[in-house]
C-alpha cells in the first residue's frame, strides 16, 4: 500500500467542507471519493474514474457486500419515506410538545436512539430526521452540537457491539 502522506487529509477535509457549505451530502461524498481516486491515480482523471469504477465493481461482486448495500439502501429509503410522508415531522412535533427543556431534549434523543437501535446507520438517520427539531424547539444556544455527540456515542457503542459480535 502506498503512503500518500499529507495528501491523505484532502479527501475527508474536502468532503466535510463541501457538506457544510453546500448542504448536499451525496455530492460532497462523491467529490471526496473522486478526489481520493485522483490522488491515487496521480492526478489523471480518466485513470481515477477507471480505478473508481473497478473498485466499485469488485466490491459489488461479493454477495456479502451486496447484502450490506441493499440493507443500508432499504433503511435509507425507509427513513426517506418517513420524512417525505410527514411521519418524522409529526413525531418530532409530538415530542416537542412534551419535551420542554434542553436536558429533556437530550435525554429524549438518547433514549429514542436506544429504543430504535436496529443498525447504526438507521439509528443515525432516524434520530437526525426526527429529533433535530427538539433542541431548536427548546431554544438551546448550541442547537445541533449535543445531538451530534449523542449520535457519535451511539455509533461508538454500535461499533463496539459489532466488534464484540453482539
Amino acid at each position: 500500500m502506498d503512503d500518500f502522506g499529507i495528501w491523505g487529509i484532502i479527501p475527508p477535509a474536502l468532503t466535510i467542507i463541501l457538506a457544510l457549505v453546500t448542504k448536499d451530502v451525496i455530492l460532497s461524498l462523491f467529490v471526496g471519493i473522486f478526489s481520493g481516486a485522483m490522488i491515487v491515480a496521480g492526478g489523471n482523471p480518466a485513470l481515477a474514474m477507471m480505478n473508481l469504477t473497478d473498485t466499485l465493481a469488485s466490491s459489488l461482486s461479493d454477495s456479502w457486500n451486496i447484502r450490506i448495500f441493499m440493507f443500508c439502501g432499504l433503511l435509507g429509503a425507509l427513513v426517506g419515506m418517513l420524512a417525505k410522508t410527514g411521519a418524522a415531522w409529526a413525531f418530532g412535533q409530538w415530542a416537542s410538545k412534551r419535551v420542554k427543556t434542553k436536558a429533556g431534549a437530550l435525554l429524549f434523543t438518547w433514549f429514542f436512539g436506544l429504543i430504535i437501535f436496529i443498525d447504526d446507520y438507521f439509528n443515525s438517520l432516524t434520530i437526525g430526521t426526527v429529533c433535530v427539531r427538539l433542541p431548536m424547539r427548546t431554544k438551546s444556544l448550541v442547537r445541533n452540537l449535543p445531538i451530534f455527540w449523542i449520535r457519535l456515542l451511539h455509533r461508538f457503542v454500535s461499533l463496539l457491539r459489532s466488534q464484540a459480535g453482539l
